[in-house]
């Protein structure tokens, strides 16, 4: 059966379609209802997704009425032996797909992905895989995959009864932002199990990109794959060198490790790979070396569209079901009640608004969400429901405040160089910093807040007095905000003397509610229609 078939089956409102972003499909389709000439740009915009990994890209496509799939014959080829039970069970294998009619099919970049869906049974399944090859005539595009006993699509995908001539898949198009090389810096590959594709891709799609050294790790060798492209690059190239780590002999490689091989490549960019373990010991590792954020690249393994939530037992569903009920009130649900809800003063600036404003109220009857609620506890509904009210995401904020000129918009800290700041601050949700019920208009400005992204700012021609270089290195972090409107809605003017600031308390004071040292706004905020 040709998996494009199903391509226009409707997802639960429910159901995640971003998983980097946390946007529902619900969330997507008021955005259309609001917006009739909305676009994948403009979703990124306003929701922040399809901005980051891009896995979400095809159905989003599908949702505005754009073409997302198309159909490919399979073939596959082992990569891996088998050594024992556990190595049989979990082959490598490149598989190929071979595009009937590639008129338009676009070249993939270095470190990109394809969607790949499958009717499997009943069940369509969507996996994301790293794109390690295509041909120069696009008819051909490969990646590599790991059979997981478990899994939705791999056991399907790779049974060797299958026959390749009956098996044609659907795939997007190349998406992400890939890997390209930075500047004419070197590149280190850090690479654990299947996590090595996105350095096989870099070798295969970028082979003018200076790649000094890879390092990967499997359990034996015979877990192990690419050996003879990675040799026949060190014999091509002498600035090329690669290690081999077998962690059943050898150890998984270690923080202390990672840190030696970012001081022997000082100055090289880094790409990692591979399990959550595996990538916690590397980057912490690097940056005990030394490495700017800036130049560490972390590749996580996509979350699968379709995996199965375990089915709780029957006494943690009484439990969900008891909490549930007991935890229910009905009362305060009434809009004649909302002076009663414990939620505290609005912020500066919102004394205007009204409860419904922000907290629209969630869709279907009390009874549908009772039902779905109770459905999604005992294990009949995949997908959580919302009960009373929406949930307040920054979507909710940005329908009033959106400016295309936010130097500081919550969907930048989407890509990929800001994945420390979204960890550690979460930075990509205005929820974030603006808690509204406060009383103040940020309530996260700490002078750490700046430190996550500009640690390495570089300022050509560097006006300031003192220099940014100079500050950073002395680590005077309270005096951004002094100098910098953050997200540049007034009308003021940075100063080039630091004397010339604004007196730090007087920004605090702005930040807890009092007027605005930074002049009159030039973006004011309206209420949405």
């Amino acid at each position: 059966m040709n998996d494009c078939d199903h391509k226009d089956e409707p997802q639960p409102h429910r159901q995640l379609v971003c998983h980097c972003a946390g946007v529902t499909a619900y969330q997507i389709d008021a955005e259309l209802r609001r917006d009739a000439a909305c676009s994948l740009d403009s979703l990124g915009q306003s929701l922040g997704c399809g901005v980051q990994c891009g896995s979400c890209v095809p159905a989003l496509c599908e949702r505005l009425g754009l073409s997302a799939w198309h159909d490919a014959r399979v073939s596959r080829t082992p990569l891996t032996a088998a050594d024992d039970a556990r190595a049989r069970e979990q082959l490598i294998c490149r598989v190929d797909f071979e595009l009937p009619a590639p008129a338009g099919y676009p070249a993939a970049k270095a470190g990109q992905h394809v969607v790949v869906r499958a009717v499997v049974g009943s069940e369509r399944v969507e996996r994301t895989y790293t794109i390690i090859g295509q041909s120069a005539d696009r008819r051909m595009l490969s990646i590599a995959v790991r059979r997981v006993p478990s899994g939705g699509l791999t056991p399907w995908l790779l049974d060797d009864a299958r026959s390749d001539a009956d098996t044609v898949l659907c795939i997007s198009e190349p998406a992400g932002p890939g890997l390209a090389p930075k500047g004419d810096k070197p590149l280190v590959l850090l690479a654990g199990g299947i996590g090595v594709t996105p350095a096989v891709s870099l070798l295969a799609l970028a082979p003018d990109a200076e790649v000094a050294y890879l390092d990967y790790s499997a359990r034996t060798r015979e877990d192990m794959a690419f050996f003879d492209r990675f040799e026949a690059r060190r014999a091509e190239d002498p600035r090329f060198d690669y290690r081999l780590r077998e962690t059943r002999r050898e150890g998984h490689l270690s923080a202390r490790e990672a840190s030696r091989i970012a001081r022997r490549y000082r100055g090289a960019s880094f790409i990692a790979c591979g399990p959550e373990g595996f990538l916690a010991a590397v980057s912490g590792g690097l940056r005990d070396a030394g490495v700017p954020t800036a130049d560490i690249h972390l590749e996580r393994f996509s979350v699968g569209h379709t995996a199965r939530r375990a089915s709780p037992s029957s006494r943690i569903r009484s439990y969900l079901l008891g909490v549930m009920l007991a935890a229910l009130p009905p009362l305060l649900l009434l809009p004649a009640l909302a002076s009663q809800r414990p939620h505290g003063p609005l912020n500066t600036g919102h004394e205007k608004l009204e409860c419904e404003d922000c907290h629209q109220a969630a869709e279907g009857s009390t009874r549908q969400q009772l039902q779905a609620k109770v459905g999604h506890a005992i294990g009949l509904r995949e997908s959580a429901a919302e009960f009373g009210n929406r949930s307040v995401v920054s979507g909710t904020c940005t329908r009033c405040h959106q400016n295309p000129d936010d130097r500081h918009a919550a969907h930048r800290f989407l890509e990929p160089r800001f994945e420390q700041a979204r960890q550690q601050l979460g930075a990509h949700q205005c929820v974030s910093c603006h808690r509204e019920h406060s009383a103040r208009r940020v309530t996260a400005a700490q002078p750490g807040y700046c430190v996550q992204c500009h640690h390495d700012l570089e300022v050509k021609d560097d006006k300031a007095s003192p220099s940014h270089a100079l500050l950073i290195q002395d680590k005077r972090w309270e005096t951004c905000l002094q100098c910098h409107d953050y997200h540049g809605n007034h009308g003021w003017k940075a100063p080039l003397r630091l004397e010339q600031a604004l007196e730090l308390q007087r920004v605090h004071g702005y930040l807890a509610g009092e007027p605005s040292p930074f002049g009159e706004p030039l973006v004011k905020s309206r209420k949405p229609e």
